[in-house]
């Protein structure tokens, strides 16, 4: 075999290892009339190698067919370069969109991409608003500060709004248009604009706009589709994702919000507590007391430790029955009162009751049932006063009551008991028969002298000074002569004192 033939085989090997190489990577995208033209030269040259009768001494290859040869050769290498660029701005863009989560981290990644990897000068990207119905711009690169005075518009309406689902190429750009790229030269007019739908889930999430002072090519289109459809997951992901940090944040500022009012709420509450437990502590003249259901004393003030005689701390905790007398127990008198309570809102009761050193005492008793907010019972309160003192009060005025009676009874003078005022409460016969008349409780003792103002002003100076005194003044009856000695006793309920008087006529 001669070095023609050698040469032959060798070119064969060539397109063979090229074709190959078109087959496996970029096929679809070499243009078909070079493909055929390399085919249609490994053709003839396989031809001659099989054809017997041909002599290969006469086979002729012109230097014009090797330069065409090459130069297609030389076309497909420029373009399988080219091809592996764009592979790898593909990778690129790929990589922005799986490793951004947040919208304005993905925007910024991947826009500078897009544009390097479609040959564009500038990008904007438009985040569609289906709540207010309106594309909001996000992210701009290379325009000027004017596509700001568009910040949202219309889905629908405009360049930007009348998107549809297929990529928009645009080559006339009106000359008023807010998509003016800068330079160092200063602002010029794109020459082509593409516009981009993005779509996710059937749905319009936003539109990429690219502008470029070229005219965008067909291989820069195919780039685009060939992305399109990811960078819509991905921004889809990305504004789910802003959604649902938004919403975190929102609910992690009312959880704060939350926590703040209920910490201030338990301050409140537990201030209030405060306050009413020293309020409750500070009431020494009753002894208030507090009962769970099962009738275990849960609180207790300083009223109860001071008429009852047991501490707090000595208390609480404790079963009611710790308090009770044992005759009290018998009778099961707690279940009684609990019974009544419960049933009629309070139970009242009042008798001798005994503290814990065994003394005893006079004791008005009140028990009240507490309620939570379902209306349901959570324990009793009781009340209790301490009214020995008023018994001993009332014993001693009955004393004093027999005492008086019996005055009035076994004196030989007249007798007469009024308040300040002259009003009579009690008279002896005697009495009445000095002043001529019976029935004199609640009359006017000025009324039977002759200078009743005079009288009545000698009871109330009795009266202020708390002592005695004596006078003489005329019965108008029998203008006799009456000498007054007046005794301050005591005074009422009411303040209004009462006076002891002793009347003798004078011979």
């Amino acid at each position: 075999m001669d070095i023609q033939m050698m040469l032959v085989i060798d070119l064969l090997i060539i397109i063979d290892v090229f074709i190959l190489v078109i087959l496996g990577m970029f096929f679809q995208h070499i243009t078909r009339l070079r493909i055929n033209k390399i085919i249609g030269y490994s053709i003839i040259a396989v031809r001659v190698l099989l054809d017997e009768n041909e002599d290969l001494n006469n086979l002729v290859i012109s230097d014009d067919d090797m330069v065409d040869f090459y130069t297609e050769l030389k076309a497909v290498a420029e373009m399988l370069r080219e091809r592996e660029n764009n592979r790898k701005e593909l990778l690129n863009i790929a990589n922005s969109i799986a490793v951004n989560i947040d919208l304005s981290a993905l925007l910024e990644d991947l826009l500078p991409k897009v544009i390097k990897a479609t040959n564009s000068t500038c990008a904007a990207f438009y985040l569609a608003n289906a709540a207010t119905n309106k594309l909001e711009i996000k992210s701009s690169i290379g325009f000027s500060k004017n596509i700001y005075g568009d910040f949202d518009m219309n889905i629908g309406e405009g360049i930007m709004g009348s998107v549809t689902n297929e990529v928009k190429i645009i080559k006339d750009i009106p000359e008023d248009s807010v998509y003016i790229i800068r330079t160092y030269l200063g602002k010029i007019k794109p020459k082509s604009m593409m516009i981009i739908p993005i779509i996710d889930a059937e749905r319009l999430v936003g539109v990429l706009t690219l502008a470029s002072i070229y005219n965008y090519e067909e291989n820069q289109s195919e780039i685009i589709e060939l992305i399109r459809y990811y960078i819509g997951i991905s921004i889809g992901n990305a504004v789910a994702y802003e959604q649902t940090k938004r919403l975190t944040n929102e609910l992690k500022f009312q959880n704060t919000l939350i926590q703040n009012l209920n910490e201030e709420l338990e301050k409140k509450i537990d201030n209030r507590t405060v306050f009413l437990n020293n309020i409750i502590d500070s009431i020494k003249d009753y002894a208030l007391y507090a009962l769970d259901t099962d009738n275990i004393i849960t609180a207790w003030n300083k009223g109860a430790e001071q008429i009852l005689g047991y501490e707090k701390e000595e208390i609480i905790g404790q079963s009611v029955e710790h308090i009770l007398s044992e005759s009290d127990i018998k009778k099961n008198i707690i279940k009684t009162r609990i019974e009544t309570a419960t049933r009629d809102g309070r139970y009242e009761e009042s008798g001798w009751k005994v503290k814990k050193d065994g003394t005893s005492y006079f004791a008005e008793m009140s028990l009240f049932p507490m309620y939570d907010n379902s209306n349901n019972i959570v324990g009793f309160t009781n009340v209790i006063k301490d009214v020995t003192y008023l018994k001993n009060v009332e014993k001693a005025l009955g004393y004093e009551k027999e005492f008086t009676q019996k005055i009035f009874e076994t004196s030989q003078q007249a007798v007469i008991m009024s308040n300040q005022s002259g009003i009579i409460t009690m008279a002896n016969e005697k009495a009445e028969k000095l002043l001529g008349e019976s029935g004199l409780q609640n009359r006017d003792l000025c009324d039977f002298f002759v200078e009743a103002e005079n009288l009545r002003r000698s009871l109330v100076d009795v009266a202020k000074r708390y002592g005695r005194g004596g006078w003489c003044t005329i019965l108008k009856s029998s203008k006799a002569a009456i000498e007054f000695n007046a005794y301050m006793l005591m005074e009422s309920g009411k303040g209004d004192p009462k006076l002891f008087l002793y009347l003798t006529e004078v011979k």
